[in-house]
């Protein structure tokens, strides 16, 4: 299967290099190609300038997002959540029909003094449901956005047991959004389905702890396990 992955920072980049090392077809896509290779300056999060990662990765092949998605069963939003919905605006609908858009991303704002947060636009309308509204006929898939990059495409960076949780409206693209995450190395337990893409508020919700709570730490190297109650009813009276 061929897999388009929309944004080329540091999370397009990794999706891309893991993707090839489990055999798909990749393509990564940018608004445009001359203006993404003629960066000479690291972005915001200090990752290199696309340059120098297409050198060492010419094999990827880099394209405007409309021609990206062309002949691509599964589209990965890995762009900047606050843009997100303008860059799908702009697409062309009928490329996207029937497809999988796996979102990973979260609409964050940013402020001096203070940890990444939540946009407030979003606090009660998730990225994912404002996706699903804007592609009618896309299946959006909402995964994989509660933890740093490495953790997504390698969970056994932690010991034990942790969690991913993930979201959609279609039963069949949350599944095969699953048996991707399972080729990540997530074991088939460590997903939890939280129900339809209105379930994706709370995951996206997630962002302003996730952010507080690396910013204590110092580190990101931590995510969510689910602990659950061996015997569910022993504590009712």
């Amino acid at each position: 299967m061929n897999i388009a992955i929309l944004g080329t920072g540091m999370v397009g980049r990794a999706f891309a290099l893991r993707l090839l090392g489990l055999g798909y077809k990749v393509k990564l896509g940018t608004r445009n190609v001359e203006s993404t290779l003629a960066r000479t300056e690291a972005d915001s999060k200090g990752t290199s300038p696309y340059a120098s990662f297409a050198k060492e990765n010419a094999h990827i092949p880099l394209q405007n997002f409309n021609d990206a998605i062309k002949e691509c069963g599964i589209i990965i939003n890995a762009s900047e959540g606050i843009h997100s919905l303008e860059l799908f605006s702009q697409l062309d609908f009928q490329q996207l029909a029937g497809k999988i858009v796996l979102d990973l991303a979260l609409p964050l704002a940013f402020s001096p003094n203070r940890p990444p947060y939540l946009a407030p636009a979003f606090i009660d309308n998730s990225l994912g449901e404002q996706l699903q509204r804007l592609l009618p006929q896309s299946f959006v898939v909402k995964t994989l956005n509660t933890m740093p990059v490495a953790l997504m495409l390698n969970p056994k960076l932690l010991e034990g047991n942790h969690n991913v949780f993930i979201s959609g409206d279609n039963a069949e693209a949350k599944a095969r959004i699953a048996t991707l995450l399972q080729e990540f190395g997530w074991s088939k337990e460590s997903i939890l389905d939280l129900g339809g893409i209105m379930s994706a508020r709370a995951s996206e919700m997630y962002a302003n702890l996730l952010f507080s709570i690396a910013d204590t730490l110092g580190t990101y190297d931590f995510n969510i396990a689910i602990v659950r109650q061996t015997n569910p009813c022993s504590n009712i009276h």
